[in-house]
């Protein structure tokens, strides 16, 4: 984030979009709903790629990079 920032010309926007550990498990409760199976969060050794962020932490190292700040918006997965 700080490479971004530093290169994002004055006054530019920077969009974001990241799956979360937060957003996979409120899946997973939705999923459980319909008796579908639980989606594993990805092994970190193994499926490295499909990691997913933890969105409190996301945003607040965000925070310390970007001046403005607009928010979340949460929609749906191709799950």
């Amino acid at each position: 984030m700080s490479e971004i920032a530093r290169v994002l010309k004055p006054g530019g926007r920077y969009f974001m979009l990241e799956g979360t550990l937060q957003g996979l498990r409120r899946l997973n409760q939705v999923r459980a709903l319909f008796a579908l199976e639980e989606i594993p969060e990805a092994d970190q050794h193994y499926n490295s790629f499909s990691n997913k962020f933890d969105e409190t932490e996301l945003l607040a190292k965000a925070k310390e990079f970007f001046t403005a700040f607009e928010g979340v918006q949460r929609f749906g997965m191709y799950y």
